[in-house]
């Protein structure tokens, strides 16, 4: 349903069951499966012998597409598309809420308040008695780091630049807290790697 020539807000999560959601979650696949996604539109693959200026094309009406769909959603988003080549994986095509994709502003800030620490450790003419608090305070800042759950790469290398004092200490997988930072990395890349050597 349209209102005005508009897709509602409520329409348009209504009228497709995988984005209805789209609300309360951050990011949603669409689609067939990747075993019912051979037949795709050709519609200008006649016309369109290179598949360059055919991918541009259908890019380009995607572009305004998102832009339409984000201005119906009044104001959650903006929504973005990731696609996948047709058969690469089970659902190829994809929608992500890019407001909350982003690094986690806990992390972030804790990584802020420990990377100026660091920076004062690194002073050569700071007092035995300074050095100690600035060292008790980043390790605690390490682990509430650790403690937190990461949402991007960019939590998980603040997380891995702190415990490793910039490359300065070894990021052994058993040593704590490493131990939770090399789980997190185990299922970004789909494995259990624990015990492993």
């Amino acid at each position: 349903m349209t209102i005005g020539g508009q897709l509602t807000r409520r329409a348009m999560l209504a009228s497709t069951p995988a984005l209805a959601v789209a609300a309360a979650t951050p990011a949603i696949a669409v689609g067939d499966a990747a075993e019912n996604f051979s037949a795709a539109p050709s519609t200008h693959a006649v016309a369109e012998a290179n598949p360059l200026d055919r991918v541009t094309r259908i890019s380009r009406e995607l572009s305004y597409a998102l832009a339409d769909w984000n201005d119906a959603l009044e104001g959650s988003g903006p929504w973005v598309a990731r696609i996948y080549p047709a058969g690469s994986r089970e659902y190829p095509i994809g929608f992500e809420d890019s407001s909350r994709c982003g690094p986690s502003p806990a992390i972030m800030k804790l990584f802020e308040e420990w990377d100026e620490l660091h920076r004062h450790t690194c002073n050569l003419e700071c007092s035995d008695e300074e050095m100690d608090g600035y060292t008790r305070r980043s390790s605690e800042l390490e682990r509430q780091m650790v403690a937190l759950p990461s949402t991007t790469i960019m939590d998980l290398a603040a997380k891995i630049i702190a415990v490793t004092g910039y490359g300065a200490y070894e990021f052994s997988r058993d040593a704590k807290p490493n131990a939770e930072i090399w789980a997190e990395l185990d299922l970004l890349v789909g494995r259990n790697l624990r015990g492993v050597s």
